[in-house]
């Protein structure tokens, strides 16, 4: 909250939009300030997946005030119109409650079979209205926020009814629209029209990636990788580069790529870095996940919550990149934890009991 008054003034701006803009224009408009606070900020939302699981053994005004601390992220999301951090928290944190449901309940599965193989197992909890209404109502509350933000961002660059003409040049995101879909839309109220390209962009989210991940591998130059690490975790290498050190800029990066600003899969950003020698990082990545899963069955609190981080950047790696970026410093404050817990001295124990 400091940073965003004192440093990047994204909360007092008059236009947060523009403001965002500004600052994405430049590096370490926060200052060195800046720097520590988005890397600390994180551990707010860290303790409070640590309180969801283990809320059992916390006292419950704790519990709400670790909750409306942990929030922070959200709140500051919404703030500045953002959709992508909402996807990534939203969803880690719903497998850590349900991971804590499963903790602390006797639950019973459902099984899907086909031909006597087992297809999915689900919790027969998940069919209660009491947990589906509320996920669905929330699933449509995002997608009118998700119309919402396109449809502010469209007004303040006047495209207007130009949008299909702007999105369809070769030099941005390279769409061909239906013809019917075309028509449809100018014969809808501007309401209707907001709806039908709100929608238009979020689903383009889920298709545009891999799309886009084949242009970039045609498009550079070296199969060997440019930046090994720089890139795709750039936030880090801001916090040495405020000490002089001399690193590429994020600009000095983006001027090998022909198409800036759009998502690659989770595999973009590791071939830019290291190229086809990215099939080693991703196998030791693997492996690495891997042993947080095993961990993850055995109900440690560290790894539950590290594990559901994970599995969300997983599951949406075929079109979106949550290690890109902000995003990063999530992982950071998870790796962290994970230190603490282990060097912890094991003969002090916490426990805050209602």
């Amino acid at each position: 909250m400091y940073t965003g008054i004192f440093k990047t003034g994204i909360f007092i701006a008059e236009d947060t939009f523009e403001k965002r803009l500004e600052n994405m224009g430049q590096e370490l408009s926060g200052g060195f300030v800046g720097i520590i606070a988005s890397m600390l900020f994180p551990f707010a939302y860290l303790a409070m997946l640590l309180a969801i699981y283990n809320y059992k053994v916390i006292n419950k005004l704790l519990l709400i005030l670790i909750t409306l601390f942990g929030m922070y992220p959200f709140i500051e999301t919404v703030f500045m119109g953002g959709r992508t951090i909402i996807a990534l928290l939203g969803t880690t944190t719903l497998l850590v409650i349900y991971a804590s449901y499963i903790k602390n309940s006797n639950i019973s599965n459902i099984q899907i079979k086909y031909s006597g193989f087992k297809l999915i197992v689900l919790p027969k909890f998940l069919f209660k209205r009491i947990v589906y209404i509320p996920l669905l109502i929330g699933s449509l509350l995002f997608v009118s926020y998700s119309i919402d933000v396109v449809n502010k961002r469209l007004s303040r660059f006047g495209y207007g009814d130009k949008t299909f003409e702007v999105w369809e040049r070769s030099d941005y995101q390279w769409v061909k629209f239906d013809e019917d879909y075309k028509k449809a839309y100018f014969k809808s109220n501007e309401e209707e029209k907001r709806k039908l390209i709100g929608l238009y962009s979020l689903k383009h989210y889920f298709a545009h990636g891999p799309i886009e991940y084949i242009r970039l591998v045609n498009h550079l130059d070296k199969t060997t990788g440019y930046y090994y690490g720089q890139y795709q975790f750039n936030v880090f290498f801001k916090f040495f580069r405020a000490f002089g050190i001399p690193l590429k800029s994020t600009s000095e990066m983006g001027s090998i790529i022909k198409r800036p600003a759009v998502y690659r899969t989770f595999f973009g950003a590791f071939y830019i870095d290291f190229g086809i020698f990215g099939l080693a990082i991703i196998f030791f990545w693997g492996r690495f996940v891997k042993r947080l899963y095993t961990y993850f069955t055995r109900g440690h609190s560290q790894y539950v919550i590290f594990y559901s981080y994970i599995a969300t950047i997983i599951i949406t790696s075929a079109f979106l990149n949550f290690l890109l970026g902000s995003s990063s410093y999530y992982l950071f404050a998870f790796f962290i934890g994970l230190l603490v817990f282990k060097l912890w001295p094991n003969n002090l124990k916490v426990s805050l009991k209602q």
